[in-house]
């Protein structure tokens, strides 16, 4: 009677020594496979002027960035413009289809988003669209409002010759015919 009690008390010890080594296991996988205790390298938002300064080689990456607010296109309002500590700097964040429009409370706080980015590429063909648009839009403008219309497209053609000396810069230097112009497709946000 005795040694069946000493085997039970064998028995309970050695399924017990298994029980808790069989939980412990799982509780090492469970932690492992959370990724709750690791962060990502985009766990910290990058700044606006840190990700510009790299924003040529990661174009379509994922990316998480944080900067300052400081409008929302007011005629379709999917577009916000971030500043970082560089505010002549601004990035371009285009909303995606599942955020619609910008919450107005964004504007002038730091919003944080999540998103890929993207590049814009303004070369002669772009700048001839925007100005054969431009020359339209002037000649179909009423006569009352032709003298506005006219100086409003001298200004763009001074400003479409600035970006051709810029582009032209660029093709001397880097050898591209073209200005990157870098923006987020945003997949979401928040406000701070």
């Amino acid at each position: 009677l005795e040694s069946n009690i000493e085997i039970e008390n064998t028995n309970m010890k050695k399924f017990f020594s298994y029980a808790i080594l069989l939980f412990l296991a799982a509780m090492y996988m469970a932690g492992c496979g959370s990724g709750s205790n690791t962060k990502t390298a985009e766990a910290v938002p990058m700044t606006v002027d840190s990700l510009l300064a790299v924003a040529g080689d990661r174009i379509g990456d994922s990316v998480f960035v944080e900067g300052f607010c400081k409008t929302i296109c007011k005629k379709c309002g999917r577009k916000l413009f971030l500043t970082g500590d560089d505010s002549t700097k601004t990035l371009r964040i285009e909303s995606g289809e599942s955020i619609g429009m910008f919450d107005a409370g964004a504007v002038h706080a730091i919003v944080r988003v999540e998103g890929r980015i993207m590049e814009q590429r303004i070369d002669e063909d772009y700048l001839q669209q925007w100005a054969d648009q431009a020359a339209e839009r002037c000649e179909s403008a009423a006569a009352a409002e032709q003298e506005t219309a006219q100086a409003d497209f001298g200004r763009l053609q001074t400003r479409l010759d600035k970006y051709r000396a810029r582009i032209a810069e660029r093709n001397k230097k880097e050898g591209k015919n073209y200005l990157s112009v870098y923006y987020i497709e945003a997949d979401g946000y928040e406000i701070q």
